[in-house]
């Protein structure tokens, strides 16, 4: 199996920008030209510590034994030594050879990868004058003179960028990469490698905001004889999206598997097969945050470069679909890894060599639109790119940071992993949660329910997803900007209604609106009754408001579930007006719900009875508006079992 982070970045060496040489070499000298065939020699068998050395003994005897000057140069270049290479290559060209637009090429990608891109354009526009290109050699070069002139642009105006060391808690002198979230930011996963082995490591954020000590992921996915990487965890840290690569039971040659958190430890590995996996490279998932759709990274056909990003979607028995590509606005000719869909939902970020950039892989971000299409990528400039290859990046919920991998900065050893404060441009839209358990309110028992979270101006569902069989959590992402209804559902149990209504900006600038709750669930018994929060009524008025059917279906539902129960539709006002109008109202506004349930529902008539108590039992003050707004409701009352 290939190392998942050298899989991850795609490193690229040799001399793939070499080209063939003249067969008469320059050299005068057969003891010249004996070193320089040995030198040759080690080239091939990659030692380029002899090389070099014997390249010099060429260059000794011949100074102006331009093929020796060359290759020294394209060795240095290979090892990142771009000025001495710089220098090398300059020789060659005062000599003026035969293969000089050769030279004016490796300068310029020399001083590319140096970062000095306007001497880059330079050379890169010498050798176009100096030759006649193929079209695939003109396709190369203007690709990077397209990417000098954005390098140039984007160092003039620099984003600011102070990476932060995630600490001891999650460093060590290992290297640490590959991080993921869950939307509440209080659990860190990451890929740590050491002695040659990559496992799953979690970190807990502690009360003072630090990342306590990393420990081993406890369960069935770690295995000391395979590499285990590229993990992405769902939105309420039950699932977990992750790649194996050559190890029984893969289809190809890497293959992405999903396990379920259990009570202490995480389940065995299942692989998600068909149609997700094929014969050829899948890896890299990231699940949005409703759990429904997977991005990820293949090398299938059908795509539009080396490595493209897909997805796949849930339907409504919760099988993954046919995967479709992102399209050409995402996918380049080139390769397209690292996909990191935010908990927006609208937001993907991920890594490319294909589209404009500062050269290697660069980080871009996408939005999608209301018609589902995406924008075109957005390259988040220096110094967060550079010339070299930026990838694994991923935002927290509320938008305000990246975290990412790097052996660049100074750190705890190899590759750590860092925050950042995103700025405000890349930022995708805020994201806060809900989050919490269900209990039965008189036992205190942990329940399994159905949990259900709608978007109330279009109905979107959201969040659809039980909660934890074994105590009873639930956690779901919220995008602010929205009001939301919110359904528990047990059967049993009364049904759970309420909404949420998260303004952004939030009011008094408190971005703080996640919510933790714990919800007693009570069982269906005669008398009991609750408030269905989301019946909306225009004004003064028994006409129903196009919202309400979100929670109109909810009581179909319950009804279907509970086969023998029979329920009471009531209506009640506040004490504004008069008393026998607000009657009437709050009838006429039950006798609504109770049509809509009827024709709708196809529901027995028997089942249901309506009446309105007007201003006779208040639940609140009716000397504030709020007080009033929550006397103006609508009830049921369980009547029958």
């Amino acid at each position: 199996m290939k190392h998942f982070f050298i899989s991850l970045f795609l490193f690229l060496s040799g001399l793939s920008n070499c080209f063939a040489q003249d067969d008469a070499l320059s050299s005068k000298s057969q003891e010249a030209l004996g070193y320089y065939s040995q030198a040759q020699k080690s080239m091939e068998n990659h030692d380029y510590e002899a090389a070099k050395t014997t390249f010099k003994e060429a260059i000794r005897i011949d100074p102006n034994f331009a093929e020796a000057l060359q290759s020294l140069g394209d060795i240095l270049k290979i090892q990142k030594n771009y000025p001495e290479a710089i220098g090398y290559y300059k020789q060659v060209v005062k000599l003026n050879p035969p293969f000089i637009a050769k030279t004016y090429f490796n300068i310029g990608e020399a001083y590319f990868n140096k970062m000095d891109y306007a001497s880059s354009i330079e050379y890169f526009e010498l050798y176009k004058k100096s030759k006649a290109l193929s079209e695939d050699r003109l396709k190369i070069v203007n690709h990077y003179l397209d990417n000098a002139n954005f390098g140039k642009a984007s160092m003039e105006s620099p984003h600011p960028f102070k990476p932060i060391n995630l600490g001891q808690g999650v460093n060590s002198k290992a290297d640490e990469y590959l991080p993921s979230l869950t939307v509440d930011d209080s659990t860190l996963l990451f890929t740590r490698r050491q002695n040659n082995n990559e496992d799953f490591y979690v970190s807990q954020k502690g009360s003072q905001g630090k990342w306590n000590d990393a420990y081993y992921l406890p369960g069935n996915i770690n295995r000391p004889e395979y590499n285990e990487g590229a993990g992405s965890v769902s939105a309420d840290g039950n699932t977990l999206y992750f790649t194996l690569c050559d190890r029984p039971g893969v289809i190809g040659r890497c293959d992405i598997y999903s396990s379920e958190r259990l009570e202490d430890h995480w389940g065995s590995p299942h692989n998600l097969g068909s149609p997700i996996n094929t014969e050829g490279w899948e890896s890299q998932p990231s699940i949005s945050s409703d759990g429904n759709t997977l991005y990820f990274v293949s090398s299938r056909p059908g795509g539009y470069g080396g490595f493209d990003i897909w997805k796949t979607e849930k339907d409504k028995f919760g099988n993954w679909g046919v995967p479709v590509n992102l399209g050409p606005t995402i996918n380049s000719s080139g390769n397209e890894i690292s996909p990191f869909i935010h908990p927006d939902n609208e937001t993907l970020y991920f890594s490319s060599d294909g589209h404009t950039g500062m050269g290697g892989k660069d980080l871009f971000y996408s939005r999608k639109g209301p018609d589902g299409k995406w924008a075109k990528p957005v390259n988040l400039g220096y110094p967060i790119n550079t010339s070299g290859d930026e990838s694994s990046l991923i935002v927290t919920a509320d938008g305000s940071k990246g975290l990412f991998a790097s052996n660049n900065l100074k750190g705890f050893g190899g590759y750590d992993l860092y925050s950042f404060d995103l700025y405000l441009a890349a930022m995708p839209k805020k994201v806060t949660y809900i989050k919490g358990n269900v209990l039965d309110s008189s036992s205190r028992e942990r329940l399994d329910a159905k949990i259900e979270v709608v978007r109330l101006r279009d109905g979107t569902v959201v969040y659809s997803k039980n909660s934890d069989d074994l105590n009873g959590s639930f956690l779901a992402g919220l995008k602010l900007g929205e009001t939301y209804t919110f359904h528990i559902m047990k059967k049993g149990y009364l049904l759970y209604s309420e909404n949420f209504i998260l303004t952004d900006p939030p009011p008094k600038n408190d971005l703080d609106y996640a919510k933790s709750i714990l919800i007693h669930l009570r069982k269906i018994a005669l008398g009991k009754k609750d408030i269905l929060r989301n019946i909306f009524f225009e004004t003064n008025s028994f006409i129903l408001k196009p919202e309400s059917r979100i929670e109109l279906d909810q009581v179909i539902r319950f009804m279907a579930i509970n086969p023998e129960v029979k329920m009471e539709i009531s209506g009640h006002t506040d004490n504004v007006g008069e008393d026998n109008k607000n009657v009437i109202l709050s009838e006429n506004r039950a006798k609504t719900v109770y049509n809509y349930l009827i024709v709708k529902g196809r529901i027995n008539p028997g089942r249901f009875t309506y009446k309105g108590y007007g201003k006779t039992q208040p639940i609140e003050t009716n000397k504030t508006e709020a007080g009033r707004a929550k006397n103006r409701r609508t009830e049921f009352k369980i009547i029958g079992l």
